[in-house]
């Protein structure tokens, strides 16, 4: 008896090429009739005239076939962002959209999309998949009344407690990053070196913080003030690539306040749910009783001591108590 490979029904995604235009208009023009209500028919005319003469040329074009070999859905990529996505009515709800989407982002590094406005299923949509909001348009790239929302996807996504945002580190937190890690309270709980310089907290903050994945700058709310980091890492300790090490700092300021505790738990149900992770790990210094507290609250698992885990700048050698959580079953 002949296997069946595992894969055999999974959708391809294919480039399109310039045989396809007529089938990729057709589709394009049942897409827009269904979604794009606020479309005049004039307006529509204009448009599948353009795609096909002035829009698809500029991009490049990936496809999804069904059995059949018809196009059930297509990309648009541009240079720098993704410049169009339509799928089929009859075949919606079938993670189409989705799989192109991922494809644009994961595979070709394009993280911004502009949506008309009035298509409240697309900007749903986009923001189901991680997409926010950063910016607004008047008209469409035609100088048509129909407004644009900006969209950019960020490595790391934007999360939300009680009293915190959660959100990627950009330049403008200098000030605040460099005067909490020139503290020696801070870095030497944390293992590093407190910073001497903005110059060189601006390359760290570079370098490990900005548009890195699952690193976080820890606001508050109310002030939008920057309070500390937040992140989750490969655990480099263990060979299981679905462990994932917790890291975090707060400003001296800010301690005592429960803030970390809040961050904490926000990340590590994110780590959980949304990364898949079957175990979230931390590792902290022996005298680092706030740091002990916490994870202790967090109902974190003390494993062992790891003897001589870390030789400090200073030649000073370091061991790590070493705590574990695992997912709750269900």
């Amino acid at each position: 008896m002949k296997k069946e490979h595992p894969d055999k029904d999974k959708p391809v995604i294919c480039l399109a090429g310039k045989n396809d235009y007529a089938e990729l208009v057709s589709l394009w023009e049942a897409s827009v009739r269904s979604t794009h209500h606020f479309l005049s028919e004039e307006d529509i005319q204009y448009y599948k005239e353009a795609i096909e003469r002035d829009y698809f040329p500029a991009v490049d074009l990936y496809v999804i076939r069904n059995g059949e070999g018809h196009i059930t859905a297509f990309i648009g990529l541009g240079k720098t962002m993704i410049e169009m996505l339509f799928v089929h009515p009859d075949e919606q709800g079938k993670g189409y959209g989705s799989m192109l989407v991922d494809f644009a982002f994961y595979e070709k590094g394009l993280d911004t999309v502009d949506v008309n406005e009035q298509n409240s299923d697309a900007l749903a949509f986009y923001i189901h998949k991680g997409f926010t909001v950063i910016g607004h348009g008047e008209v469409d790239s035609a100088g048509k009344p129909y407004p644009i929302l900006h969209l950019k996807k960020y490595r790391t996504a934007f999360l939300e407690t009680e009293r915190l945002l959660l959100r990627p580190f950009t330049e403008d937190d200098l000030p605040d990053f460099f005067a909490y890690c020139h503290n020696p309270n801070v870095g030497n709980n944390a293992g590093w070196k407190p910073h001497d310089t903005p110059k060189e907290s601006l390359e760290i903050l570079r370098s490990v913080f900005i548009e890195k994945e699952n690193r976080w700058a820890i606001v508050k709310k109310s002030s939008r003030k920057l309070l500390g980091a937040i992140g989750l890492t490969p655990d480099t300790l263990r060979k299981n690539p679905r462990a994932l090490m917790l890291g975090y700092w707060l400003g001296e300021d800010y301690w005592g306040c429960g803030y970390a505790l809040e961050a904490a738990q926000k990340i590590i149900d994110y780590g959980f749910d949304s990364l898949g992770a079957a175990l979230v790990t931390a590792n902290c210094y022996p005298e680092n009783e706030r740091s002990l507290r916490l994870l202790s609250r967090l109902d974190f698992v003390f494993e062992g001591t790891l003897h001589c885990a870390e030789l400090l700048q200073t030649g000073e050698m370091r061991d790590y108590m070493c705590y574990y959580k695992e997912r709750k079953r269900s």
